[in-house]
């Protein structure tokens, strides 16, 4: 088996590459956290058989120096750059950040030599990961479930739940008090479980009767697989249907939410992701403040529930969520490559829509316009004049929601309405604060 060495600093991708790496092109995944490492680690092994690389690391200009010690030594080690790097350019592959893994896969495969015929038949892990955090959502499994555990430097599989065994949320949670975060399938069985969750999260979202925070805590489980699935296979026509009945679901909780105390309440509370909770608090807000509005129907809480679903869609962390002014990234300790992701975040969510079939150009204005920049990038105002009015509300509802998700900002709602009045002056923005500033009373 080859041997790579993988220096990703965003997580989530760190995971996704690894896993399909080694799964299809049968290489052996080594994580580095850097040049200085990754050059500790050849020094000992300098037989490695390829070294994929975020072109900066922090301030680190990780690639170019991994490229010159290759060079001063004399190794024959090939690199994939992933982001921007100049100086390397035609000497290496160089590949855009946040690369989907099957474009990636496909790369180290020619440099490995792995033909593409060969690259579809390259054998699968024998085990895949699924997050417990699913299995609240159902009472059974279509297939066996095991759990892993490592003794010395291998991991056994170990059949702890069979097809069609009932297990209750109660024995789950017990699953998860005691440090469990996945249980694992068989590869064979990945996509039918897959699928099974999702027909399971479809019924159960489309039940009209489920109480609000049975709704919340599925809804967010199907917000999460939506967001898995799209780095995988983008939105293919399963992760459609699923975010429909999500989206059509957070409708039916919007009509349903309590008074903002509870809603904050239930959305802490229960088992649900960040993400989600941003989504459909910002949801909440921006259906007040655009039932104000005298020309307000249906349709407009549809279109800001979508838009508000899909806003932070390609982003990965908390603290990128978190993030919603330029000081604000600016200040922060993302890496160069997460500040890339939190400003273009806009455009890259509208990019990923463009898949739905139900897509329109309306809703690709506002999606891309919802921090304020008519190309989706950043979050400086740019022609306020030429800003969709459904776009100011989400910029405005969306600065109050994460002003009081922040645990580092006051909470205290007064001192926020005061904030926003000074970052958004002009008129056509103060009336829509002065609508918010009325759900505060």
């Amino acid at each position: 088996m080859t041997q790579t060495v993988l220096i990703e600093n965003n997580e989530e991708l760190n995971k996704v590459y690894a896993l399909n790496l080694e799964a299809y092109t049968n290489t052996n995944i080594i994580k580095r956290q850097n040049a200085a490492d990754t050059i500790e680690l050849l020094s000992i092994l300098p037989n490695i058989d390829l070294i994929i690389t975020n072109s900066t690391i922090e301030e680190e200009t990780t690639a170019l120096m991994l490229a010159t010690y290759i060079e001063k030594n004399k190794l024959d080690i090939p690199i994939i750059i992933t982001g921007q790097c100049s100086d390397l350019k035609g000497k290496y592959p160089i590949l855009p950040i946040g690369v989907k893994w099957q474009e990636l896969a496909q790369n180290v495969a020619k440099v490995m030599g792995i033909s593409s015929e060969q690259l579809k038949v390259k054998i699968m892990p024998e085990y895949f990961p699924i997050s417990i955090k699913y299995f609240y959502e159902v009472k059974l499994s279509p297939c066996d479930l095991y759990i892993r555990i490592k003794k010395a430097d291998q991991y056994n599989y170990i059949k702890r739940l069979h097809m069609n065994d009932h297990f209750t949320k109660e024995n789950i949670q017990e699953y998860e008090n005691n440090g469990l975060r996945h249980f694992y399938v068989e590869q064979k069985n990945k996509d039918a479980f897959t699928t099974f969750m999702t027909n399971k999260l479809i019924e159960k979202l489309e039940n009209k009767n489920l109480p609000i925070a049975q709704r919340l805590q599925s809804n967010a489980a199907a917000y999460d697989l939506i967001k898995e699935k799209i780095k995988v296979v983008g939105l293919d026509e399963q992760t459609i249907d699923l975010a429909n009945a999500s989206i059509e679901s957070m409708v039916i909780a919007v009509k349903q939410s309590p008074k903002l105390a509870e809603l904050l309440r239930d959305l802490l509370s229960n088992k649900v992701s960040f993400a989600y909770q941003k989504a459909h608090f910002l949801t909440v807000i921006g259906d007040f403040i655009l039932s104000k509005q005298s020309w307000y129907q249906q349709k407009h809480l549809d279109l800001f529930t979508f838009c508000a679903f899909f806003s932070d869609i390609s982003l990965d962390t908390k603290e990128q969520m978190l993030i919603s002014t330029t000081e604000q990234l600016k200040n922060s300790n993302l890496s160069e490559q997460e500040k890339s992701q939190v400003c273009n975040h806009a455009k890259e969510s509208a990019k990923i829509c463009a898949e739905h079939p139900d897509f329109t150009t309306y809703l690709n204005m506002i999606i891309t316009q919802h921090h304020g920049n008519m190309e989706g990038i950043g979050f400086e105002l740019d022609h306020e004049d030429e800003l969709h009015p459904i776009s100011k509300v989400f910029i405005i509802a969306d600065q109050f929601v994460t002003h009081i998700l922040n645990p580092s900002l006051p909470t205290d709602k007064k001192v926020i309405i005061k904030e926003l009045r000074s970052m958004y002056p002009q008129s056509s923005f103060q009336k829509i604060i002065s609508l918010l500033e009325k759900k505060m009373n």
